[in-house]
């Protein structure tokens, strides 16, 4: 419970807490050729139940480092412990105590670029149907720059119009602004809240 033990008391008494998880957990030693892989244990699943993580956003541009061993590993973890994961066209839903169904879709636009579009609308859409409220997490932007560029605006503002509730941006390590459209909000990066993938 190291990793998230000074916020605990605050992820325990919220209604859902989720992270954006960057990286895999999987023995495997078959990474792909790349400038940055990023792997841990998968008994390392335990992080997120100790520390109150009931989801996880895995769409993102280390969820292949390790090619689909990776990426089967990591999501037969997260099922072990019960944490909810979303990404590409796979969305997730988790009911909150009080019986509130919050659905989550996860993309990389890093790599996927506007391909996404289809992932989101398409994942929305189904989530409409199940959810209460829905999230869109898109991983998204320029490493290192503090404001969003036009492509991040366009496409979170698309989010809203298509029925999300709310966009959560990270990618690029560092926080970037809010925006509130149509009366709801986008948060174009997070930056790092806990990371130690290297």
């Amino acid at each position: 419970d190291y990793f998230f033990k000074n916020v605990k008391n605050i992820f325990e008494a919220d209604d859902l807490t989720l992270v954006n998880f960057e990286g895999v957990l999987t023995d495997s030693d078959e990474l792909v050729e790349k400038q940055y892989n990023i792997k841990g244990e998968p008994e390392y699943n335990q992080i997120l139940t100790e520390g109150s993580v009931e989801a996880v956003s895995f769409g993102n541009n280390h969820r292949i480092d390790y090619g689909q061993e990776g990426v089967d590993d990591t999501i037969a973890a997260f099922n072990e412990v019960g944490v909810r994961y979303a990404y590409d066209d796979i969305t997730g839903i988790y009911e909150t105590e009080n019986g509130v169904k919050v659905g989550f879709v996860s993309v990389n636009e890093v790599y996927d670029e506007k391909q996404v579009e289809v992932y989101l609308e398409d994942g929305i859409n189904q989530l409409k149907e199940e959810a209460d409220v829905i999230l869109t997490c898109c991983h998204w932007g320029d490493e290192t720059h503090h404001y969003p560029n036009d492509y991040q605006i366009e496409l979170g503002r698309k989010c809203i119009d298509w029925g999300a509730d709310l966009v959560v941006g990270c990618h690029p390590h560092v926080l970037e602004g809010i925006d509130c459209y149509n009366g709801k909000y986008i948060l174009y990066s997070l930056g790092n809240f806990c990371f130690g993938g290297n």
